[in-house]
């Protein structure tokens, strides 16, 4: 059984996440669909159909991670939604699209498609899943309420860490590829 404070960290963090991740594609929604038709996945006539489902479906599931009620339901649907983006990922990645968007950056910057993606999906599908897991039955106490907030903080912090590194990765593997072909 695992201690209810890691659980609710867990859920609280990837709710969040995902509610930030559907609001900023929405409020970015060229971006998002330009991201969608680099995939070459979806017909271009029906591309809207996930520029406008991925990010409502993306706010449910975060919303219902911060319900105890229906965190579990919204656990599973998460956690198959990174594991949907991931196996995106991978084809588009087996298909030697490593140029591409993959509209998962909340930067400024595009974020190129990169193996360790694929990783970073995994974990946070498997902290989706958290609300499932068997839960040892104790009461909260005021200091569990401040390890939950800087759990979160603390795993935000590290999420944008590794997101900006990702970043940079491909924006300076563009950049090292450009001068290679500048001089070779």
């Amino acid at each position: 059984m695992i201690d209810p404070v890691f659980i609710s960290t867990g859920s609280l963090f990837v709710g969040l996440l995902l509610i930030v991740s559907a609001l900023h594609k929405v409020r970015h929604l060229d971006d998002f669909r330009r991201a969608v038709r680099g995939y070459e996945l979806v017909p271009p006539a029906l591309e809207v159909i996930p520029v406008l489902l991925l990010p409502l479906v993306e706010a449910v599931a975060g919303l219902g991670l911060l319900v105890p009620a229906t965190a579990a339901m919204a656990g599973f649907l998460a956690a198959g939604m990174f594991v949907l983006y991931g196996l995106l990922i991978a084809v588009s990645l087996f298909r030697g699209k490593l140029e591409i968007d993959c509209g998962c950056h909340f930067g400024q910057r595009e974020s190129r498609l990169s193996f360790w993606m694929l990783p970073r999906n995994a974990v946070l599908a498997l902290l989706a899943l958290l609300p499932v897991v068997p839960v040892a039955e104790r009461s909260f106490v005021p200091a569990d309420f401040i390890n939950i907030a800087g759990g979160v903080l603390f795993l935000g912090l590290i999420y944008m860490c590794l997101e900006e590194l990702l970043s940079n990765r491909s924006h300076y593997l563009n950049y090292i590829l450009k001068k290679e072909q500048l001089h070779g």
